[in-house]
């Protein structure tokens, strides 16, 4: 404020104002988004998800907290519990089972294998890909492999190997 009661403009109070005013004109945008309910996905048994995984996978030990995100992704596909539960009855889970089963079944079991060797559902990374990528199940298949980012450092494979 100025001697003579005016307010001064400054580039600070410019900003400031400006985003103030932003953020006011978008609240009214924000509650009316917040108050009408997002249809929610079906609640789907994530027991019954991690069975399936595990029946689909065929051994190894799949990390619990990647379960959520993986039940996230299957609620958004149509009949998914029916899916589900033909994936379930399969006694046997063989590739000539498989075969044998609904296209829809099959699409699902798709995507629920590359869910837990890749990341990926859709053909598309997940968004957690990060937080589960030393839980996939392809690291178990093997007794060691070399994570070049953890393992070793930039550049290792063009060194010189050293003689013993």
């Amino acid at each position: 404020m100025t001697s003579n009661g005016a307010f001064a403009v400054s580039r600070r109070r410019l900003v400031a104002g400006t985003a103030v005013a932003g953020l006011g004109a978008a609240l009214p945008v924000a509650a009316g988004a917040q108050a009408t309910p997002a249809a929610s996905p079906a609640a789907l048994d994530a027991a019954l998800v991690l069975a399936v995984s595990q029946a689909l996978v065929g051994g190894g030990t799949l990390a619990d907290a990647a379960v959520p995100a993986l039940v996230d992704l299957l609620a958004a596909e149509p009949g998914i519990e029916a899916t589900l539960k033909e994936l379930s009855a399969i006694p046997d889970m063989t590739p000539e089972a498989l075969a044998a089963a609904s296209p829809d079944a099959r699409a699902v079991a798709t995507n629920i294998l590359t869910y837990w060797f890749q990341g990926r559902y859709d053909d598309a990374p997940v968004a957690n890909r990060a937080d589960i990528f030393f839980q996939f199940a392809s690291w178990q298949a093997l007794p060691y492999m070399t994570q070049p980012t953890l393992c070793k450092a930039f550049g290792y494979w063009a060194a010189d190997v050293m003689p013993s």
